[in-house]
Order: structure tokens, then C-alpha cells, then sequence
């Protein structure tokens, strides 16, 4: 990827090959196949139906069918993304998203969003990424920690019966080895209590960095309409996130401008969509 080679593929990139170049041209589509460069253009399309990753700063294709996970900061489609396709990526414009799932850190531009899709935009993904593994060990240590607390009632009824016997006996050896006992419990107990407050404070850190407010937006120039490409409609039935607000989209809409703050989605009919065309086309250069 360091260095300077440009690679060009006339026809397919097939199942089971693996390309590491700065720069990729195909000429055909790329199928299950591992791809990792900083430049990707492909005059046809991604296809295939496997786990094997596409990575890239840039990807231009003509469409993505089928259940690829794809990460990149910029991918623009011609046509459409559709058929279960997994897509991470700072900023995504496409004619079409239909039964798909996209990760927009920062904005979509789309003509049409049609069928059963999720969309989140706003949220940064490393962020989440970071936010999820904590929110899973918090909520393993919560458990052992509730668990804990009930053995903590017996451990203070052994404790009572301890306090009686020293009376009685202070240096009783069962005294001594149960006393050691119901201090190692507790010294665990305070750690993972300590522990859990740690993560917590992090997770909470996390999320105050994980909402973008001020830079996300969803561009929907066409509208939220059935699919009409073949002889089966399919109404829309997308499940909207931006930042931390929800929306379900279930019927047919127009389009319009979808910005959120940290209280609401705001829509807007009137939008300059050269304005956001120009914000992708500047991350470009950027990029190169």
C-alpha cells in the first residue's frame, strides 16, 4: 500500500483472491474476494454473500449486491446498494439503498431509500465500538457484582457468629480462617464495585464523543418510495437513527433534508444539495 502502483484488473477480481495495492482499477466486479487499498474504482460491481472485508479511503462502483461488509471513509454508488450489504463509512452517496445496512459517520446523500433497511448517521463508529465492549463488560461484572451482594447476606450472618465466637475465643482457629475468608470476599467486592465505576465513567466519556450533533445529515432527494423494478412492490421499511434519535419510516415519503440536534431530527423540504455533494468531493482531495 506504501507504494506507488497503480493496479488494473480488465475483467473480475474472482473468489478467494486477496489484492493489497495503493490503487485498484476493475473493470468488471469484485466477488468474495479480500481487498485492501486506498483508492477503489470499479466500473461494474461488489457482489458475493461472505464475511471477507473491502477496505478503502475512497470506493467509486457501480453497485454493491449482497451481504459484503464493506469499510471505507468515502463510498459513492451509481446505482444502488442492496441485498443485505454492510457498509461503514464516513460519508455515502448512491442513487439507490435497498435492504441494506449503513453506518454513516458523518452524512448520506441518496435519491432513494426503498425496502427494509437500517441507517444510523452521526454516530462515531470507533467511538461505538468503543462504547459497545464497555457496555458488555459492565454488564459482566453488574452480574457478578449483584451475585455477590446476595452472598454478602450469609457472609454478614457468618460474620455476626464470628463476632460472638471471638468473645468467646479470639484465637480460635476456625475463627481466624473464616475471618480471612470475609475479608478476601469483601476486598473483591470493593474491586469489582471500583472496577464498575471505572467503566462506567468511561461508557459515559464515550458516549458524550460517540453523538457527531453539529455534522451530521441524511439527504433524501427523491423520497422514501416502493420499489419499482419489478413487478413486486416493495413499500419502504427503514429504521432511521441519527445521532441518538430513532425514527421508523414505513410509508411512502418525499424527500427532504434530515439534520438532528440533541433534542430532535429536524426536516427540511428546501436544501442545497450541491452544498453536500461539495463536503463529500472535498473529503476526496483531502483523502488524496
Amino acid at each position: 500500500k506504501d507504494s506507488d502502483v497503480e493496479l488494473v484488473v480488465e475483467g473480475d477480481i474472482k473468489d478467494g483472491y486477496e489484492v493489497i495495492c495503493p490503487k485498484l482499477k476493475v473493470g468488471g466486479c469484485v466477488e468474495d474476494a479480500k481487498v485492501d487499498v486506498r483508492d477503489l474504482q470499479i466500473s461494474k460491481g461488489i457482489v458475493g454473500t461472505s464475511d471477507i472485508p473491502i477496505n478503502a479511503n475512497v470506493i467509486r462502483v457501480g453497485y454493491i449486491n449482497g451481504t459484503r461488509k464493506i469499510y471505507a471513509k468515502i463510498v459513492k454508488v451509481l446505482r444502488e446498494i442492496s441485498n443485505g450489504a454492510y457498509i461503514t463509512a464516513d460519508y455515502v452517496q448512491a442513487n439507490t439503498i435497498q435492504g441494506s445496512n449503513i453506518t454513516a459517520k458523518y452524512g448520506i446523500i441518496v435519491d432513494f431509500i426503498n425496502g427494509t433497511n437500517n441507517i444510523y448517521i452521526g454516530i462515531d463508529y470507533e467511538v461505538k465500538s468503543e462504547f459497545d465492549k464497555l457496555s458488555k463488560e459492565i454488564s459482566v461484572i453488574e452480574k457478578e457484582i449483584n451475585e455477590m451482594k446476595n452472598e454478602s447476606y450469609q457472609v454478614a450472618k457468618r460474620m455476626a457468629k464470628m463476632k460472638q465466637l471471638a468473645k468467646i475465643n479470639p484465637r480460635n482457629p476456625h475463627l481466624i480462617k473464616e475471618m480471612k475468608k470475609i475479608k478476601e470476599f469483601k476486598e473483591k467486592l470493593d474491586s469489582n464495585i471500583a472496577f464498575y465505576n471505572e467503566l462506567r465513567d468511561k461508557k459515559n466519556k464515550c458516549a458524550e464523543r460517540m453523538y457527531l450533533f453539529k455534522e451530521n445529515f441524511l439527504l433524501v432527494k427523491s423520497g422514501f418510495s416502493p420499489d419499482t423494478s419489478t413487478d413486486q412492490i416493495v413499500d419502504p421499511d427503514t429504521n432511521l437513527r441519527i445521532c441518538r434519535h430513532f425514527m421508523k419510516i414505513s410509508e411512502p415519503k418525499s424527500g427532504g433534508l434530515f439534520k438532528a440536534d440533541e433534542y430532535k431530527v429536524n426536516f427540511f423540504n428546501k436544501f442545497n444539495v450541491n452544498e453536500y455533494k461539495s463536503i463529500i468531493e472535498n473529503k476526496i482531495k483531502s483523502l488524496n
